[in-house]
């Protein structure tokens, strides 16, 4: 579709969230975590499109798959509100684990780059095998393990044993770069690890013996949070995966504290964050690259100009001149593009009045260095492809037929810098 660079980035937060809304039936939850994680800002521009994706994507998996929720799921209630830092103390154990989680793959990722794939696969496969033989909970999905969860069929040993190897098997696979889910896994290992610290605070007194249910919900949303480095995602999944707004309170105190908590020891990078830095991909998200990402190079670009041949006629160039244009660009096959000001040309026109044949190369001007940037490309890309080549000014072209390239506008430093300061 021809759709500039600084839209692909909202195309592809549309995709996810609506992938995440129409899986886990949580449309609040993939607009949160698009905004967050993907996109990581909040505009209006940003949050429009996706709430279309979502909306569009539910509807449809409502309409052939009925309204339910993910999980059925008891009735949750706080017992009391001196459980409170209890609930702090378990989100800042869930958060040690979602910080164990991204340091795992990150550290896993480096050395299966030095490895063939066959081989990282096949390990991955192995262990992946084995700890399902000694803990099938670990296994599938995950959902028969969070509803059996939530619902207290499981003991002390048997959550610890689902936390260790349910993280250790989806350490190995993300790390090895099997392609495969992350939130489910999050949730999974939240869930057991939410349950394992209501069931040891039930053993002290701390909490109620009826209260496991809350816990694993609280903990599904801090180990998702913590993971991702999204906060209200991982809290907004939760509401809407349980329907139980007595999660609200708890949730939001163990989310926060998860998500600073693995943020001290990950530098607040997300598992993805984290991948793409060893797939070698630039993912800075300062407000400068923040606000170039986001305009893309026609609405900056200076359309005043002609296009002059390297040796013109005063004719010629008078008539150009004509069009009271800003730059005049220089571009002939096998030869470096440059600039120069129109005014200059004007000046050496008036300069030298007996002259018919001008050569813009040799003529007094303030020449600049061009490159060609596509038509596509976002101010972030013309900046990159400016260091990258040492060029001091662009022209933006796009192919209009075969072997045939049009001119559509000047970028200069000067312009780029006026787009994100004004």
């Amino acid at each position: 579709m021809r759709l500039p660079h600084n839209s692909l980035r909202v195309t592809a937060a549309c995709g996810a969230a609506a992938g995440i809304a129409a899986t886990f039936n949580t449309p609040l939850a993939g607009v949160a975590f698009a905004m967050e994680v993907l996109m990581m800002e909040y505009t209006v521009a940003g949050f429009a499109p996706v709430i279309l994706a979502t909306v569009s994507a539910t509807m449809l998996t409502r309409w052939v798959f009925g309204h339910q929720l993910a999980f059925t799921v008891p009735d949750v209630t706080l017992g009391s509100l001196l459980e409170l830092p209890y609930i702090m103390l378990a989100g800042i154990a869930i958060g040690l684990l979602g910080a164990a989680f991204v340091l795992g793959v990150n550290w896993l990722s480096r050395q299966s780059q030095r490895t063939p794939v066959w081989l990282n696969f096949g390990l991955a496969g192995g262990l992946v095998g084995v700890c399902g033989l000694l803990v099938p909970q670990v296994m599938g999905v995950g959902d028969q393990t969070i509803t059996e969860t939530l619902y207290g069929l499981y003991g002390i040993k048997l959550l610890l044993l689902v936390v260790v190897f349910k993280l250790l098997a989806s350490i190995t696979c993300i790390g090895a770069g099997i392609p495969g889910g992350i939130i489910g896994p999050s949730l999974v290992i939240g869930a057991a690890a939410g349950a394992l610290f209501a069931l040891l605070g039930a053993w002290l007194g701390i909490t109620d013996s009826g209260s496991v249910a809350l816990y694993a919900l609280t903990g599904m949303g801090a180990m998702m949070a913590a993971i991702l480095q999204a906060p209200l995602a991982g809290l907004v999944a939760v509401l809407e995966l349980s329907g139980h707004p007595n999660v609200i309170l708890p949730g939001m105190l163990a989310v926060v504290t998860a998500t600073i908590t693995a943020g001290l020891f990950t530098g607040r990078e997300s598992v993805f964050q984290a991948l793409m830095r060893q797939l070698g991909l630039d993912y800075r998200n300062d407000p400068i690259t923040q606000s170039l990402r986001r305009v893309g190079v026609t609405a900056v670009m200076d359309r005043t100009f002609v296009t002059l041949p390297r040796e013109v006629d005063r004719e010629r160039a008078e008539s150009e001149l004509g069009k009271d244009p800003q730059w005049i660009l220089v571009r002939e096959p096998d030869q470096a593009a440059f600039l120069l000001p129109a005014v200059d040309l004007v000046r050496a026109l008036k300069d030298a009045e007996d002259t018919l044949q001008f050569d813009l190369r040799e003529v007094p001007a303030q020449r600049l260095q061009a490159a060609e940037i596509d038509m596509q490309a976002s101010l972030q890309e013309a900046r990159e492809h400016m260091r990258e080549t040492g060029a001091e000014a662009l022209y933006v072209a796009r192919i209009t037929a075969p072997g045939i390239k049009r001119v559509y506008g000047i970028l200069t430093p000067q312009r780029i810098e006026q787009a994100y300061r004004y």
